[in-house]
């Protein structure tokens, strides 16, 4: 090679050396203002760090059975469908009545769940509104007197039966004028009333001349005040008798 293409050569060397050193410059001065380097690698990290890790099932002993996320002894139902009837569900674990309520969460205005029934505090009933305290609600919550029934929350006898006697409610005599009761809750005739023969329904078990009922008198023993003449029979701690 001679002297005139060595020279040519190395001009050529130095120009292509000079240019790469202003490359490289420029690519320094790029990645300082467009910040450090991001490996793609460390965003597929970050990126699987952030995903949440599938939890694992717990595992139930032989002794026991799967209830959603639960453990349950088995034997025990799940839901309503393990009764096999529509007239049983599942409560706690047991199959039992559906009608029954399961739990005090099922009951309204402060009933407690108790033996799978709502009951209403003490001095309270269960109404459509919930636990009140009125003297009924229901014809059931009046048992004090034998046909009462609830009417407007107050139990009462009802309308063909409003006199109370020995704890019943029972029809009226046919008129209390003529009629009064005896101690057995049977009508019979006043005194004065006739009797038509028949003493038998006098109060008094007295028949004056003339076919009328006669009232026992003062003195006589008696039950109610209708026996006596007087209409007056005292009762005393050894026995009643008819006053003057």
């Amino acid at each position: 090679m001679d002297d005139a293409r060595f020279d040519a050569l190395a001009r050529a060397l130095a120009k292509v050396r000079a240019r790469s050193r202003r490359e490289l410059g420029r690519l320094v001065a790029g990645l300082v203002l467009s910040g450090p380097p991001v490996a793609h690698g460390s965003v597929e990290t970050d990126a699987r760090k952030k995903r949440k890790k599938p939890k694992k099932k717990r595992l139930c002993s032989s002794a026991q059975q799967r209830c959603g996320r639960r453990c349950i002894p088995r034997g025990q139902c799940c839901s309503d469908g393990d009764c096999g009837s529509d007239a049983l569900r599942c409560c706690e674990g047991e199959c039992v009545p559906a009608a029954h309520c399961c739990g005090s969460r099922e009951c309204l205005g402060g009933a407690s769940c108790q033996g799978g029934e709502c009951i209403c505090p003490s001095g309270q009933h269960k109404c459509p509104g919930g636990c009140l305290s009125v003297e009924c609600c229901e014809d059931r919550h009046c048992t004090a007197i034998a046909g009462h029934i609830c009417s407007g929350q107050q139990c009462v006898c009802p309308q063909d039966k409003p006199d109370v006697c020995n704890g019943t409610c029972l029809p009226p005599c046919l008129s209390t004028i003529i009629y009064a009761r005896r101690p057995n809750c049977e009508c019979c005739l006043k005194n004065g009333v006739g009797h038509g023969g028949q003493v038998g329904q006098c109060c008094s078990d007295r028949g004056a001349i003339g076919g009328t009922c006669e009232g026992r008198p003062p003195g006589s023993s008696c039950d109610f005040h209708e026996q006596c003449a007087s209409n007056n029979c005292l009762f005393g701690p050894f026995g009643n008798a008819c006053q003057a």
